[in-house]
């Protein structure tokens, strides 16, 4: 059996220079309460969610965004917008469809040669290579289920 011997530490002292910084009896170590989290701030500041929700609806919908302000010789301030970009419309309903009914459950299946559905997807697999496989004479067409004649 290992034994360990546990040494008992002395009590230190701390060093003046450090005594203002440790605890006082009877005083709060954290006046202020626990700090806010981002995620709590971020509910406060957008209505508990529902301006994000409406930005990415206008971006989904196409409207003009309004990208910066910036303020002219006269001191009026200008607003500059651009519409969505393809790219900016496709992640907007990505966003919402993962928010509002959940991001989709991806499914992994272990294959190993004893797993009986292992066959099964390698024939799956065979099937699918022969039916996309190009083939060596250009003039002849591969039979698919698309291009069936």
């Amino acid at each position: 059996m290992l034994k360990i011997a546990l040494k008992t530490a002395s009590k230190r002292k701390l060093p003046e220079a450090m005594k203002k910084f440790s605890f006082k009896k009877g005083k709060c170590a954290n006046p202020g309460g626990r700090p806010k989290s981002l995620a709590v701030i971020c509910r406060e500041s957008t209505d508990g969610g529902r301006l994000m929700v409406h930005k990415m609806v206008q971006i989904l919908k196409g409207e003009m965004i309004i990208c910066s302000t910036s303020v002219d010789k006269e001191g009026n301030e200008r607003e500059h917008a651009r519409r969505p970009s393809h790219k900016d419309v496709i992640e907007a309903a990505h966003w919402l469809a993962d928010r509002a009914f959940g991001k989709p459950v991806e499914m992994v299946m272990e294959l190993d040669s004893e797993n009986e559905h292992a066959e099964i997807a390698k024939e799956l697999a065979r099937e699918l290579a022969r039916q996309t496989a190009p083939c060596p004479d250009t003039k002849t067409k591969v039979k698919t289920p698309h291009n069936q004649s």
